[in-house]
């Protein structure tokens, strides 16, 4: 599935890496059956990447995520917004 939106061996390798790796096939399935865009598709696998990377350099599972994670994660990433808005109005998600 994920070979429709990447192409890259190695992007696509990394995305499939712990600790969201092995839901990002579905996800990308679910995107593509509600009729979402590939340029969108591929958007939104890319936020989840980076918050995939993100957990992962953190040494944090699937079982962190929560509100507080995901304010960190959005301070980090994207500094120059307030995480406040961000989770109001997520980037691509």
């Amino acid at each position: 599935m994920m070979d429709q939106f990447f192409t890259d061996q190695a992007t696509l390798r990394g995305l499939h890496l712990a600790p969201l790796g092995p839901y990002i096939d579905r996800y990308a399935t679910l995107l593509s059956e509600r009729g979402y865009a590939k340029s969108s598709v591929r958007a939104k696998i890319r936020l989840v990447s980076l918050l995939n990377q993100w957990l992962h350099q953190r040494h944090l599972g699937v079982n962190a995520l929560d509100e507080h994670t995901g304010k960190k994660f959005l301070q980090h990433s994207f500094p120059v917004q307030s995480s406040h808005n961000l989770l109001r109005n997520p980037p691509c998600l």
